[in-house]
């Protein structure tokens, strides 16, 4: 019985720390179509969680929607978006986990857009 006890207590305490999966839309804006690749690095605290890249032979679409597995907390979102013209961009944006739902972030700015 105390060994149950103890798993639960521990568990409860652990749950929150628990990485968990978010859906996240990236909104590219109106000049999507010169991306030809997106790279977007999750990062915690600075150290680096999940990445991934996407490539676009015929240009973007308007938005990308991926699933990552993320840990609760205020993450940073490294995003480089690369163009036809071979031009790269970096765009940082900032994501709370855990979330519920889709998250959209938005890209464009006005200085690129």
């Amino acid at each position: 019985m105390v060994l149950v006890v103890g798993t639960l207590v521990v568990a409860r305490q652990l749950w929150p720390m628990v990485s968990r999966d978010t859906e996240v839309e990236l909104e590219l804006g109106p000049s999507h179509a010169q991306v030809v690749e997106l790279q977007i690095t999750y990062l915690l605290e600075g150290e680096e969680l999940h990445g991934v890249n996407f490539r676009f032979s015929n240009g973007a679409p308007a938005s990308v929607r991926h699933r990552v597995s993320l840990p609760p907390g205020e993450l940073e979102l490294h995003c480089v978006l690369r163009t036809r013209s071979g031009a790269s961009h970096l765009i940082t944006r900032h994501l709370s986990t855990p979330a519920d739902g889709l998250v959209r972030i938005f890209l464009a700015d006005a200085e690129r857009a």
